[in-house]
Order: C-alpha cells, then sequence, then structure tokens
C-alpha cells in the first residue's frame, strides 16, 4: 500500500482499517492475539504511543500489511518506494481507493484534479515537477490560514 506524505500511526491504522472494513476484533484475531483491541484503541486514540517491536509487528500481522510501511508510519515518515514498487504500472486498489476518498472530500483537491485532466501530458509533467519540488521545501506552518502572526 502506497502512502501520500507523512501520515501518523493511528491515523494510518485506522485508514487501513476502514479500507479493508475491519473492526478492532478483527485485526486482534487476525495476529493471533498477539495484541488486543483495546491496545489497538489505544494507538488510534493516541493514549499509546511508544510502542514495541513486538507489538508493531502483531499489528502488522493484524492488518495484513507490509511491516516496514508500517514502522514507517509509527516513526511519522513516508517510506521511498523501491525501484521494483514504482516500476509497478497497476496502483493497489486500497491505496487509490484512501486516496479517492481524500480527493472527494476536499473541493480544492476535486478542483486541481479536474484541471490536471484537462491539460496536456507536458504541462502535468511541469506541475508534478513543481509539486515535487514544493515538498521538497520546508515552510513554517502557520496556526490560521489567511491571518499572519508576529
Amino acid at each position: 500500500m502506497r502512502r501520500l506524505g507523512k501520515e501518523k500511526l493511528g491515523d494510518y491504522i485506522r485508514r487501513v482499517m476502514r479500507q479493508k472494513q475491519l473492526k478492532l476484533r478483527d485485526v486482534e484475531r487476525r495476529a493471533g492475539g498477539e495484541i488486543t483491541n483495546g491496545y489497538i484503541s489505544g494507538i488510534i486514540n493516541g493514549r499509546i504511543k511508544n510502542v514495541s517491536l513486538d507489538k508493531l509487528k502483531a499489528l502488522a500481522k493484524g492488518l495484513e500489511v507490509d511491516v516496514y510501511e508500517l514502522f514507517s508510519a509509527a516513526m511519522g515518515e513516508a517510506r521511498p518506494l523501491t525501484e521494483e514498487e514504482t516500476a509497478y504500472t497497476q496502483p493497489d486498489i486500497l491505496w487509490l481507493l484512501g486516496i479517492m476518498q481524500e480527493i472527494a472530500a476536499s473541493p480544492e483537491l476535486l478542483k486541481i484534479l479536474h484541471e490536471l485532466v484537462q491539460m496536456p501530458a507536458k504541462d502535468r509533467e511541469i506541475v508534478v515537477k513543481v509539486i515535487e519540488s514544493i515538498g521538497k521545501t520546508k515552510r513554517p506552518v502557520r496556526r490560521h490560514p489567511g491571518r499572519k502572526h508576529a
């Protein structure tokens, strides 16, 4: 499953469970009881922050996801795609559904996507390079959009 940007562990678990239509008890059962549904709930709700390696492995097993992807979510980092993954031409259906949900919930993303679809391929390549460039720069986060703070 591919991820967009950084995602907190709890958000990652919630998204995967939603995409796979899993309940907490389903994850616990798939993990062979190595992690309880209460513990998983604590991670999702932010009550449990320091998750052991064994619990992360059990969680990956219960969610049926790549353990390294789960580790990167736990570290708050997006795992870079391998050469093999970037060469893969057909996207993961669950990843694609997650992206579609994000787009459907955001008027800004819908507008951007609409504009991109109408662009010639050359222009889209330029847009991708600009977006990648913006993503590499570190900008301070403003607390209230539209208002500058001293």
